[in-house]
Parts: structure tokens; C-alpha cells; sequence
């Protein structure tokens, strides 16, 4: 039997924009957090805001795409422009 895991939806993202992840970086190192000073409870409260936060921005990423697909496919059904 498969061990189960305490989060099994999480999965490793793929940054398909590399400046994007660059800047979030140096974002993250302008924040001066000492990871070393959290304590094991903090770093589990933390890990399970990130997932929560995660399938929030999974779940408008997919309403945005459906808005977007929707009013493409109406803006494919409007007549052509006439030109003047």
C-alpha cells in the first residue's frame, strides 16, 4: 500500500516565465527572513498558508481562463467590421 501523503495535491509548479520567477526572488530576498529563526509550528503554519493560497490562485487562474476562452468565442460570432 502507497504511503499516503499529508498534501497529496501538492505538486512541484513549473515557472514558464523565468523573469517572473526572478523577480519574485528577489522579492523574496529583499524581505530579510531568516528561515533559520522559524520554528517548526511557524513553518507549518506558513507551508499551509502557501497550499491554501496556492489553489486560491489554481482555482481564479482556471475562472480566468473560461472568461477568457468565453469572450473569445463571442467575439468570434460578432460580424466582421465594415470599413468606412
Amino acid at each position: 500500500m502507497a504511503k499516503k501523503t499529508p498534501y497529496p495535491s501538492l505538486k512541484l509548479a513549473t515557472c514558464t516565465d523565468a523573469k517572473l520567477r526572478q523577480r519574485a526572488e528577489e522579492a523574496l530576498q529583499m524581505q530579510c527572513i531568516d528561515l533559520k529563526a522559524v520554528s517548526q509550528h511557524e513553518a507549518q503554519c506558513m507551508l499551509h498558508e502557501l497550499l491554501v493560497r496556492q489553489l486560491e490562485l489554481e482555482v481564479q487562474n482556471g475562472e480566468m481562463r473560461e472568461s477568457i476562452k468565453q469572450l473569445n468565442d463571442r467575439l468570434d460570432r460578432l460580424p466582421p467590421a465594415q470599413s468606412h
